[in-house]
């Protein structure tokens, strides 16, 4: 049995009426068990992220640069057609906005990763060669790295 009491201060106090004590709340779930309850509700809210990477890694494999110079903001002619490459085959494969692409990047305004996306995008509508065996050769691969990738319409 349990009674409720407020006192002058307003706290509200919960008593075992059978022990007259107050009766302690349960504590409150550890991080890591909270993590777990939203992986159990949500079993796929991890896969975009791990998606997108996989993308990265696929990325900076084709041409021959490591993670930070692709997350870089340098405007080096390479660095940033293979990061546009990168955006491009994120919001291809993985279906993830431009917002989360570009926080992937290190905060990357989603404008930046849009134009760059759709750059990619009018290249290969061009038909421009190198862009496309490029987008072709890093898909490749990166589903190479995670099989789970898909093209999204």
């Amino acid at each position: 049995m349990m009674a409720v009491c407020s006192g002058v201060s307003g706290i509200i106090i919960t008593y075992d009426k059978r022990k007259l004590r107050p009766v302690e709340p349960p504590p409150p779930p550890s991080i890591a068990e909270q993590i777990a309850a939203i992986r159990a509700k949500w079993p796929d809210i991890m896969t975009p992220i791990k998606a997108v990477d996989s993308v990265i890694e696929a990325t900076c494999r084709h041409f021959g640069m490591n993670r930070v110079q692709i997350m870089a903001r340098r405007r080096m002619n390479k660095l940033v057609y293979a990061r546009h490459i990168c955006w491009y085959l994120c919001r291809e494969m993985t279906g993830a906005s431009f917002p989360e692409i570009g926080r992937r990047f290190g905060g990357m305004d989603h404008t930046s990763v849009l134009h760059g996306a759709q750059k990619i995008g009018r290249l290969i509508d061009r038909g421009d060669a190198q862009t496309a065996i490029a987008v072709d050769a890093v898909r490749t691969i990166a589903r190479q790295i995670n099989p789970a990738l898909k093209v999204t319409p």
